[in-house]
């Protein structure tokens, strides 16, 4: 999905992120996990567009993935809060989960393990 600056300058300031329309992966560019928590209650709670509710996952799989580099593990099962925002729509968000499973590659990613389980378990 190609989402346009409009829908990242409304995110941005509703998160006061400082926007200003050069970022090119606006997700990883304002990913953090600090900030993780913030953005799944975000993405739970606001009534948002197909535009923005992808955009913000791609900001929550950034940053969970960051958040995973930095602990190594999820003591606090925030995937599991992920993953039932992405269970209400599963279809918008496949292509982001297909990024980050990595196709057959080697684990690059913290969280590819953890899509391509969820990815394998939704086929079944």
């Amino acid at each position: 999905m190609i989402i346009n600056k409009q829908t990242l300058d409304k995110l941005s300031r509703k998160l006061n992120f400082p926007f200003d329309g050069s970022q090119q992966d606006w997700a990883v560019e304002y990913a953090d996990s600090k900030r993780l928590k913030e953005f799944i209650e975000f993405a739970s709670s606001e009534a948002l567009s197909s535009a923005e509710a992808y955009s913000i996952m791609a900001l929550i799989l950034a940053s969970y993935d960051q958040y995973l580099s930095e602990n190594l593990r999820d003591k606090s099962n925030l995937w599991l809060e992920i993953v039932s925002i992405i269970d209400r729509n599963p279809k918008l968000y496949s292509d982001l989960l297909k990024y980050w499973a990595l196709g057959n590659d080697i684990d690059h990613f913290e969280i590819t393990p953890l899509v391509r389980k969820y990815l394998t378990c939704k086929q079944h």
